[in-house]
């Protein structure tokens, strides 16, 4: 099978399975991405690349992630402890990763840290490190998402609302460990770390390609929808009129489809979620830390519709408890909330 074929391989098994597309409405799941994508370009301030210039050994990386989490909730830094005194963590050099692999889709893979189960359901935090303040983060990201990683059962025996709490847990994950990370950030900006902040260019990048590659799956559904097929033809005119980063971000989504053969139309809007949320919670409360450990107790016992209610934020969920869009209201909170947080970046 090529890699057209395989696309639209993936796009039929998409569109016709309703816990994907529930009567042809997923596609406007969380619709309010270009309206998100606009607000970023509009109120993007200046970016240049600034680079963390202080060497910091893995050791000292290690030490001021679990002083964060100390800080936090000393249960989260005994979490940390638990993890790295039975082996769960997996520490690699970025500057050891073997550069001569020939795959290069391997090569990029290998290149970001990640954490989750194995297939014999043991865990497992990996770290790339670079040796700078940016390892901090990634130690406290990683950490975040395994303490709300949840081994499934057997699927032929899940019940409806077992399926439910685990599509929770899957799409508000980026949202624990992205809140955590902004929170982590102002601790250390607070404290006097010098390099604390150069994270704020990185994270508008993430965003603004998550944004490129989400619209874009969507626009490549809705064409399929309307076509019945997709052509290569089809693929590079869907990329027309954009600059050189929204085509590289797109070209890079297009390079996980095929490697993983999945659409990532999920795992992408787990980050934009994680990011809305999270620059709404910042904006709204006045203590986000406990807000962060009350939802992460929730999204691993509760559904969707719980963690918006705690949020009081309008939603709409299906008969069967899975996402399908979110109120107008909501849709101008949020917004104003990632105004908000732009303006603290400038």
């Amino acid at each position: 099978m090529n890699s057209i074929e395989l696309i639209n391989e993936l796009l039929y098994d998409f569109v016709n399975e309703k816990i994907y597309l529930n009567d042809k409405t997923r596609t406007n799941i969380f619709d309010y991405t270009e309206s998100l994508k606009n607000l970023l370009y509009e109120n993007m301030p200046s970016i240049y690349a600034r680079k963390y210039k202080r060497k910091m050994p893995l050791d000292e990386s290690i030490k001021k992630a679990r002083e964060f989490f100390e800080y936090l909730d000393p249960i989260y830094a005994l979490h940390m402890d638990l993890r790295l005194f039975n082996g769960t963590f997996e520490f690699e050099s970025e500057k050891d990763i073997d550069e001569s692999k020939e795959d290069i889709d391997e090569l990029k893979e290998d290149f970001y840290s990640a954490s989750g189960l194995y297939e014999d359901n043991t865990r497992y935090i990996r770290i790339v490190y670079e040796e700078t303040f940016a390892d901090v983060y990634a130690i406290i990201h990683e950490v975040l998402h395994d303490t709300n990683v949840m081994i499934p059962p057997d699927d032929e025996v899940l019940t409806n609302d077992e399926r439910a709490i685990l599509s929770n847990r899957e799409t508000f994950t980026e949202l624990i460990s992205i809140l955590g990370t902004l929170i982590a950030r102002e601790y250390f900006i607070a404290n006097g770390e010098k390099e604390a902040d150069i994270d704020m260019m990185h994270e508008l990048y993430a965003l603004s390609d998550k944004c490129e590659q989400l619209d874009y799956a969507i626009k490549m559904v809705n064409l399929y929808i309307e076509k019945g097929f997709i052509t290569r033809y089809d693929l590079f005119s869907l990329m027309e009129g954009k600059d050189k980063l929204s085509c590289d971000a797109i070209k890079d989504y297009l390079l996980d489809v095929l490697r993983e053969e999945d659409l990532r139309i999920f795992f992408n809007e787990r980050y934009l979620t994680g990011f809305a949320l999270s620059y709404y919670i910042l904006n709204k409360y006045d203590n986000p830390s406990e807000v962060l450990k009350e939802l992460n107790e929730i999204i691993t016992t509760g559904y969707i519709e719980d963690v918006f209610n705690y949020l009081d934020l309008g939603f709409i969920v299906s008969d069967d408890k899975y996402l399908v869009g979110i109120s107008d209201d909501t849709k101008e909170v949020l917004g104003k909330a990632f105004k908000q947080q732009v303006k603290r970046m400038r």
